[in-house]
């Protein structure tokens, strides 16, 4: 079924509230402890506005930038986020070939819901997110496996060496989507039901040297 058109965020988000589960809602748009942290979030983001300027010349218009010396036709990227196979069944692949017609950058989730072969296929410009477990041989082999399936950086999480503080909608979503197996990760339900967390809490800065020659080895023909 052909998506309907949509003019900003919040008419898109309205759109799509109608179509899904009250667990798959919660588990969107829900957040860890009381939700103070993406209440904080959408009012920095009230914050900022664009700069009207008058009589400039606008004939032509130039929004391209780059993100680490790499270039993109907008200064927009796609944040990692888990699962989009839950909402539909192409998943990760129709967001990076959204990514790839826009140019810029997708950086795929470790809890994706499709491969990352798959996704790196659509020819789309993609990083890997990835969190640190405690067996460094897993951290190894995925981030091996990101090398070669063609991602072009590495984007650790490393801001939640313990669980988070789930509130009850989220741990209602975390249960309502359960049945969803992301590839990388024990499915998502189950952080808050059996308390999984496979995050090491001795990460420190000193580990990253360990994580650069890894990546290094498999480095090739992409930007690391």
């Amino acid at each position: 079924m052909q998506p309907p058109d949509f003019y900003d965020v919040a008419e898109l988000e309205r759109i799509a509230v109608t179509r899904w589960t009250s667990g798959l809602r919660s588990f969107i748009q829900g957040g860890a402890g009381n939700g103070s942290g993406v209440r904080a979030n959408r009012l920095a983001q009230a914050k900022w506005s664009l700069r009207a300027r008058v009589l400039v010349d606008v004939s032509t218009i130039d929004t391209s930038t780059t993100v680490l010396g790499v270039p993109v036709d907008v200064p927009i990227m796609i944040a990692p986020s888990g699962l989009h196979t839950l909402v539909l069944p192409e998943g990760e692949i129709a967001t990076a070939r959204g990514a790839r017609a826009a140019n810029t950058v997708i950086v795929l989730s470790s809890g994706t819901g499709r491969s990352i072969e798959d996704v790196t296929g659509t020819g789309a410009d993609v990083w890997f997110q990835f969190y640190w477990g405690s067996y460094r041989g897993q951290v190894r082999e995925l981030v091996e496996l990101a090398g070669e399936s063609g991602c072009r950086a590495l984007c650790l999480t490393a801001d939640m060496p313990v669980p988070p503080l789930l509130g009850p909608e989220f741990r209602d979503g975390q249960a309502g989507v359960a049945h969803g197996r992301p590839l990388y990760l024990p499915p998502r339900g189950q952080y808050a039901v059996t308390g999984i967390w496979d995050h090491d809490h001795r990460l420190t800065w000193r580990d990253l040297a360990w994580l650069r020659g890894v990546a290094d080895r498999h480095q090739g023909n992409h930007d690391g």
